[in-house]
């Protein structure tokens, strides 16, 4: 059975706008290499989200990956001697810890101390001042994928190495908008704002390690680089989207360490056949320095460019699959009584309930659930996001 790298590094990056899930990973032909503390996060400003686990076996018969849940302090510190406030344990091995805002003059560090006493910290950084990035996107003919591209120029020639992690929201809707709807004991109800499955929201993270560098450039500047790709047929674009990217400058250790997380992972090799040299990162064991830890703390300010896309702006693109499903919506149904019970057969068909019909005594129109239902649409909830424009409920 194939072992996910859930095991050790699943979640790297994928916490607070810094984190992502590394892809599944494969670890190698060895064994014996348990217990191994993985510490994952970002020094930024305002605050700071850390995540610590250990790995196991590849023996284990666990496919998880434990938190690290005994930490006894931890917390961000200057080299001139003051420290933030303790972290706050949200649970499940995340740590959060308000840093408020970082002098460009000074050096920061991520300390902690397990409870068995063990002390660990990160190399002291300097903060990097990250520089502003803008969202913009190109099709560049019909049928093609929509590039969602990011612009930036760092002119302080602080380093040449980006990382970069995203989240994107959209809005759907089902093919028709349902009067009636189904309650908990399988009786008929009038639908009324926001208890409807017509309006509908999705979410979703980056789930790779995102990184660029300018090295081979003459100017230190990205222009319309592509970091992700939508399908023109995706529903993401069928009413709104919107994407929010977080860019981060990082140095060239920060940038060769995800760099190699990310050669491994694509090979399908095993994690550990690169230890110690290649994926050290800058954490270590104050107590035992012998004893190896994964991970990396970079410190870095953060900028963020947010972007929406209209259906308006002509991105979406109606696929043969979607112009079956509206013919069908349009032409399937069934009918059935008025209120009460659903009838099992009906159920049992997949209809549910859509509308009264014209008839005397009226009866109830049925369709198909994915007609109606707009929560069978990929990753979709009827979570709407606090942010999201309009009334639609």
């Amino acid at each position: 059975m194939k072992r996910s790298f859930h095991i050790v590094l699943l979640n790297l990056f994928l916490l607070a706008f810094f984190f992502r899930c590394i892809s599944d990973y494969t670890v190698g032909e060895m064994n014996g290499l348990s217990d191994i503390l993985v510490v994952e996060g970002f020094i930024t400003e305002t605050e700071s989200t850390f995540k610590l686990s250990r790995s196991l076996d590849i023996s284990d018969p666990y496919n998880t990956y434990p938190a690290e849940t005994g930490v006894s302090m931890m917390y961000v510190e200057c080299n001139d001697g003051t420290q933030s406030e303790p972290a706050m344990h949200i649970g499940s091995g995340e740590y959060h810890i308000k840093t408020g805002s970082l002098d460009a003059g000074k050096q920061y560090r991520l300390y902690f101390r397990l409870d068995n006493g063990e002390e660990y910290a990160s190399e002291f950084l300097t903060p990097l001042i990250t520089p502003e990035i803008h969202i913009n996107y190109i099709k560049p003919a019909k049928g093609t994928p929509v590039q969602i591209c990011v612009n930036t120029t760092e002119e302080k020639d602080q380093s040449r190495y980006f990382f970069w992690s995203y989240t994107e929201d959209w809005e759907v809707w089902a093919p028709l908008e349902a009067e009636y709807g189904l309650d908990e004991n399988d009786s008929i109800y009038r639908y009324v704002p926001p208890y409807n499955t017509y309006y509908c929201w999705g979410h979703n993270a980056s789930k790779s390690i995102l990184l660029g560098s300018t090295m081979n450039l003459a100017e230190n500047r990205f222009s319309n680089y592509p970091l992700l790709e939508i399908s023109p047929y995706n529903d993401k674009l069928s009413v709104l989207y919107h994407i929010r990217i977080n860019q981060n400058l990082i140095r060239k250790e920060a940038y060769d360490y995800f760099y190699n997380l990310l050669k491994n992972t694509d090979q399908n090799s095993g994690l550990f056949t690169s230890m110690p040299t290649e994926i050290k990162g800058n954490i270590r064991n104050l107590s035992q320095p012998e004893v190896p830890v994964i991970g990396y703390v970079e410190v870095a300010t953060t900028t963020i460019g947010t972007r929406f896309i209209d259906y308006s702006e002509g991105l979406y693109e109606w696929s043969t699959s979607i112009n079956f499903l509206f013919r069908t919506c349009d032409e399937e149904k069934m009918t059935g009584p008025p209120s009460g019970k659903r009838p099992k057969e009906i159920e049992a068909v997949g209809y549910i309930p859509y509308t009264l019909s014209d008839a005397i005594p009226p009866q109830m129109v049925y369709k198909p659930r994915e007609c109606v239902d707009c929560r069978l649409k990929s990753q979709a909830s009827k979570s709407k996001p606090d942010f999201w424009p309009g009334n639609r409920q």
